[in-house]
């Protein structure tokens, strides 16, 4: 990689020329006015009226100019523009020299009234931090937390929020229950304890007759719903409460994240699958007081993912498909939905409708600067190049885009962090996977998270297979035992080649000791992970399963990759042809394939050349 050093001081020297040959072009009024705007992720008329004062004339004759006569700006819809990208970080490089810090300031200000009056918190706060306004950020925090936003926004706000002193949020609940959101995300169950108990405290101080009492005791019962370390009887026995309020609350939550999803980071959902449906309408149909209009297309999400964990398909189609048609467009529980949509499709060998839902997905997602589930989709398609057996997208992922497992562990990333692991399995880093693994693990058990604690087992027995641990055979035999009690079929078969000849081998040694395997639940699984394997047979194959190539066969191996004849490679080696046909006919059998393309594809897809 390239020494940081060394990139700054190119972009240093591309700012400079682009100042001279660019930049100054501009008529003066220009230069000044796009060194305004850089502090704006969107610009449109309304930003030059409010903010700068402008006509509506003259703002429609600057965003005409500076777009199509100069091409600063990029149109991106509905009457908004952006700052091209490399002009955007010249700008920012300039700002304070052509400017000056009271200016600077007086921006920074403006930019704050702007974005708290457009009600977009997580903008607004920026601009209170720069101007070490910290009460400012107090007011982002609390509006943040009364107009709903999502579990992503927490996180986002995390280093202002760890910038506030506490003497700016002592004894006041509303942010209390924000910084417990924050901490727990953070995966510090500590820290979001800590709020949790302040709230406690301030209760205790109040007349419970008095209406600041039953305004915080709401809040206190809706973050024992929200929580991600609560478990589902917690949740239950809250929302039972909730149901006596006359009106529902003003302090909303997003808790589609923290209920049933495999895919968005929220509450597990496997308690809902030892219940029949109509439990499961009833405890979504308290959630609709709490969720409101996140509500829509929840309870029909909830039921399929349910029906896909089972290996029930077309059940979980038809839930998704519901789900999906009635959710807010963009919204987390419309990303569920069409995700595992999305995972079926793949599975039923339908991989043009799946990228078409990803395209759109990506798409909505960008518009609304959604950047968590715009990795968590990055992430699943880097998991499907795995499953193609594509090994340059997955090192290009880990390497630059994948989340770190050295930094402390974020709840919202742990998608990317599962696929993180089997991309280390796939590159042979079986400690660097399990260094993961274990972070997962610890994090699942602390926060009642049974199917990722599930997930991260029957990961760690693979693991444990490949690296000749006598013990799988009973790990997979109590993992059985407790996963069969959900009906959970999906969690091994979603694994196919990966796991399928170690669930085989599982059945041909208790045949041998005469314990037929030969339950429902285990047959079930066999076939579905049967029919994974065969639909993508290059999915994290053991290398190591392939026997080692002579010196001899390497060289052939070699010279078939460049392309030549077996005539041609005798000529080479010194050999005779019926030489070369015995050696390719070990290299046939060593790599497991029955043609010289394949023996060429494996080859350089395992480096072994």
């Amino acid at each position: 990689m390239m020494n940081q050093r060394l990139l700054s001081k190119c972009y240093e020297e591309c700012f400079q020329y682009y100042e001279v040959v660019c930049f100054k072009t501009y008529p003066y009024e220009y230069q000044i006015i796009l060194l305004k705007l850089a502090f704006f992720h969107k610009v449109n008329k309304e930003l030059l009226v409010q903010v700068f004062g402008y006509s509506e004339k003259e703002s429609l004759r600057i965003l005409h100019e500076l777009s199509e006569a100069f091409g600063a700006l990029i149109f991106c819809g509905e009457d908004e523009y952006q700052i091209e990208d490399f002009l955007r970080l010249f700008l920012q490089k300039r700002q304070t020299a052509y400017l000056g810090v009271g200016e600077m300031n007086s921006l920074y200000s403006a930019a704050f009234d702007y974005y708290c009056e457009k009600g977009e918190w997580l903008e607004a706060i920026k601009y209170a931090d720069l101007n070490g306004d910290k009460q400012g950020m107090v007011k982002c925090l609390h509006a943040a937390c009364e107009n709903n936003v999502l579990y992503a926004g927490y996180s986002e706000m995390e280093a202002y929020m760890r910038s506030i002193p506490q003497s700016y949020i002592s004894n006041d609940p509303v942010l209390y229950y924000a910084y417990a959101y924050m901490e727990a995300l953070c995966g510090n169950k500590e820290g979001a304890e800590y709020y949790e108990q302040q709230i406690e405290k301030y209760l205790k101080e109040l007349s419970e007759e008095t209406e600041e009492y039953r305004k915080f005791k709401l809040i206190y019962g809706l973050m024992q719903i929200g929580l991600p370390y609560k478990s589902a009887e917690e949740l239950e026995n809250q929302l039972k409460l909730l149901e006596t309020q006359t009106d529902p609350p003003k302090y909303k939550l997003s808790i589609s994240g923290g209920l049933p999803s495999v895919l968005h980071g929220g509450r597990d959902f496997c308690i809902y699958m030892k219940r029949d449906q109509e439990s499961v309408h009833e405890i979504c149909k308290r959630l609709s007081f709490v969720l409101q209009e996140n509500y829509d297309g929840f309870e029909e999400t909830g039921l399929g993912e349910i029906a896909y964990e089972k290996g029930d398909f077309q059940t979980a189609v038809t839930w998704l498909s519901k789900g999906a048609g009635k959710a807010v467009k963009g919204g987390e529980t419309a990303f569920a939905a069409n995700m595992m949509l999305v995972k079926i499709m793949y599975h039923r060998n339908q991989p043009e409708q799946a990228v078409h839902i990803i395209k759109s997905l990506d798409k909505t997602l960008e518009q609304m600067n959604n950047t968590y589930s715009r990795k968590n989709l990055d992430a699943f398609n880097i998991y499907m190049n795995m499953q193609m057996g594509q090994v340059e997208p997955v090192k290009d992922w880990v390497e630059h885009r994948a989340p770190s497992e050295y930094d402390y562990f974020d709840a919202l990333d742990r998608y990317c962090y599962q696929v993180k692991i089997y991309a280390y399995i796939m590159l042979d880093k079986m400690e660097s996977a399990l260094l993961i693994l274990h972070r997962i693990l610890e994090y699942s058990r602390e926060y009642n998270r049974i199917y990722d604690e599930f997930h991260m087992r029957i990961l760690e027995m693979i693991i444990g297979y490949r690296h000749g641990d006598t013990a799988w055979p009973s790990k997979l035999k109590e993992l059985l035992a407790e996963t069969e009690s959900y009906g959970m079929v999906r969690i091994y078969a979603d694994n196919g080649s990966l796991i399928y000849p170690i669930l085989k081998q599982y059945e041909e040694m208790n045949k041998n000791r005469n314990r037929q395997v030969d339950s429902e639940y285990y047959i079930k699984i066999l076939e579905q992970t049967k029919k994974e394997a065969l639909l993508y047979p290059n999915f994290l194959v053991q290398t190591k399963e392939l026997e080692k190539l002579s010196e001899q066969e390497t060289d052939v191996l070699r010279l078939l990759c460049l392309g030549m004849r077996n005539a041609e490679i005798a000529g080479k080696l010194y050999l005779s042809e019926n030489t070369v046909k015995y050696h390719l006919k070990k290299v046939y059998q060593k790599l497991q394939v029955s043609s010289r393309s394949e023996a060429i594809a494996k080859a350089r897809k395992w480096e072994l050349i």
